[in-house]
């Protein structure tokens, strides 16, 4: 009998963690990456930053060329 309770529990909760797993997965979220910055507005947001020195590579690259991949690397 005791077996039966320890097995009813160890199946509940590998049967919770994976439900919350797959919720945790495809629930709504907010698509807004600065949302854990704790700022009200982005503009002090490290992935702004990021983005913003990303494409100010990337825009230079192109300027000088660099922007292609060469194929035999």
């Amino acid at each position: 009998m005791i077996q039966q309770a320890i097995v009813v529990l160890i199946v509940a909760g590998a049967l919770y963690w994976v439900g919350l797993g797959i919720y945790r997965r495809f629930r709504p979220g907010e698509s807004n990456p600065c949302h854990g910055c704790g700022s009200t507005s982005c503009g002090s947001c490290a992935v702004a930053e990021l983005k913003k020195e990303m494409e100010q590579k990337k825009s230079e690259n192109k300027q000088q060329g660099l922007w292609q991949i060469d194929k035999n690397v």
